[in-house]
């Protein structure tokens, strides 16, 4: 006779690409097994590979996970692990406020982290359409898992930034066209890259700084001095693997 199955609860997040909420459960003793393992291991592949494994696991809808940017893949785990462990995460911080007399607090105070306070961070006018000229310009899509899966295979800074956007162009277009990224192959979007100054890079890199990011905004008063600290935190992946 089978054993009986327990009926997990059933939450939703909102995920801002697709515009709508995703249902999902919480993750179970199985996948906290992947982090785990992947924790043992001491590398990133290893770590973004178990956060993809156990999402794919845990949400109840259609999602093309490999096609989701990496904010909403952040929001989405963000929130797994907020039904599976727990709104709170424990850390500390060093109070720095100085006296009277110059010298600083250096209280260590102990500081819990709701992730309830979770939220979405865009840029002001941030777009996808970045203006290279008055007539070229490029249309670029958000980066997704399988982009830092490649990025960690290499630790040349230059290298990376020119494969992040060359897998992330959309189309490129003039005063007379768009051109597709079906219609030219990596060699010619190596030249078109090649080709630009060390000014149109950077603007084209700023696009990946300034889009959303999921991050967490609070408040807190040092134990010792009173002092109040802004806390401001993001890459919350780190928190939690």
């Amino acid at each position: 006779m089978p054993l009986p199955v327990i009926q997990q609860p059933i939450y939703e997040v909102y995920l801002k690409s697709l515009d709508k909420k995703v249902r999902f459960r919480p993750f179970l003793v199985k996948e906290e097994k992947l982090f785990l393992m992947s924790k043992e291991t001491d590398e990133e592949l290893a770590i973004v590979n178990s956060i993809k494994q156990v999402i794919n696991n845990c949400c109840l809808d259609e999602v093309d996970l490999d096609a989701l940017p990496t904010f909403d893949v952040e929001m989405f785990f963000i929130n797994l692990r907020m039904r599976s462990v727990g709104e709170k995460v424990k850390l500390s911080f060093t109070c720095k406020e100085k006296n009277a007399e110059g010298e600083p607090c250096n209280f260590v105070n102990n500081y819990e982290l709701d992730l309830e306070k979770v939220q979405y961070l865009e840029s002001n006018n941030h777009s996808r359409d970045i203006k290279l000229t008055d007539t070229v310009g490029v249309k670029m899509n958000y980066p997704v898992l399988t982009n830092i899966e490649s990025l960690l295979s290499s630790e040349n800074v230059f290298e990376n930034s020119i494969k992040l956007i060359s897998e992330n162009v959309q189309y490129v277009y003039d005063e007379n066209q768009v051109y597709d990224r079906s219609v030219f192959n990596g060699e010619e979007l190596e030249n078109f890259l090649e080709s630009l100054t060390t000014d149109n890079i950077n603007q084209i890199l700023k696009f990946f700084v300034d889009a959303p990011k999921v991050v967490i905004k609070d408040n807190a008063s040092c134990n010792k001095c009173g002092h109040e600290h802004k806390i401001y935190a993001e890459n919350l992946y780190s928190f939690f693997i």
